[in-house]
């Protein structure tokens, strides 16, 4: 399949864009192009156990700190000078979101699949995250959570767990 041969030639001083039409010009050429950019690397068990119980620590710690500024987030709101934006149905939002990041940081200790141990712990974090920016009163520092979050969930190098995680941060915002 692909561009005929007749054609290539006007499309060779085309744009990039274009020019790529041409080298995943059908399924064969796709995947083979998919598999030069997305490298199909695997850490060893030994590795991702490391790893992972590395971020399920994280994931614990974070749960007090979220409970203690949860439960002082009037105190918080008066030391950043700010106001309290929580009122109603947001208090039990962030409640809501602590709640589950303790839920996740519980569960990720039972799960003993790769996939599914790194998808809690991940959600887990970016729960953690969003409870962390909500509790904070939507303080524009607390969002630089969500990148190192992003940066830790990398390190599983996991293509699915990132890209989802990525996802949800997008929707987040």
């Amino acid at each position: 399949m692909g561009i005929p041969e007749e054609d290539r030639d006007r499309w060779a001083g085309s744009s990039p864009a274009l020019r790529m039409i041409t080298v995943v010009s059908d399924q064969k050429d796709m995947r083979e192009w998919i598999r030069r950019v997305v490298p199909d690397v695997q850490l060893t068990a030994e590795a991702f156990a490391a790893r992972h119980r590395a971020l399920r620590i994280v994931l614990t710690l974070l749960v007090p700190v979220l409970v203690a500024m949860a439960a002082f987030r009037d105190r918080i709101a008066e030391l950043i000078d700010g106001p309290n934006t929580l009122h109603g149905h947001g208090v039990a939002i962030m409640w809501a979101m602590v709640v589950s990041t303790g839920v996740c940081a519980a569960v990720a200790n039972l799960v003993d699949a790769r996939r599914a141990g790194s998808l809690v712990v991940s959600l887990g974090l970016l729960l953690g995250s969003a409870a962390l920016v909500h509790t904070g009163g939507g303080l524009t520092d607390l969002h630089f959570g969500f990148f190192i979050v992003l940066g830790l969930i990398g390190l599983y190098q996991e293509w699915l767990t990132l890209v989802l995680s990525v996802a949800l941060v997008a929707v987040h915002h």
